[in-house]
């Protein structure tokens, strides 16, 4: 049974770095657009800014650097049998 990895980003380079580290697991990569109300993680592909962090605790994420944090990601989603990452670039669209 493969499980998920549903990534909300319009974000070519942070699709490419998730889709290409999960090929070859168990774990299926499903990109969407929007925002959910909740996440895991909020990836990005720049160094940890304040809005990042700001983004991830509205969302109740934890921020995560890539490609650095990819291992920590597998574990985290053999753990917890998936995982709900949302790329910092759909911090934009929460901003009115």
């Amino acid at each position: 049974m493969r499980q998920e990895i549903t990534l909300y980003s319009g974000n070519v380079k942070t699709i490419r770095l998730i889709e290409k580290h999960f090929a070859d697991t168990s774990f299926t990569v499903t990109t969407r657009q929007g925002t959910p109300d909740s996440a895991d993680f909020v990836v990005t592909t720049g160094g940890l800014q304040r809005p990042v962090e700001v983004f991830a605790a509205q969302l109740g994420a934890t921020p995560a650097v890539l490609p650095e944090a990819l291992l920590y990601l597998t574990g985290q989603a053999h753990h917890r049998g998936g995982l709900t990452l949302v790329g910092s670039d759909r911090k934009a669209q929460t901003n009115d």
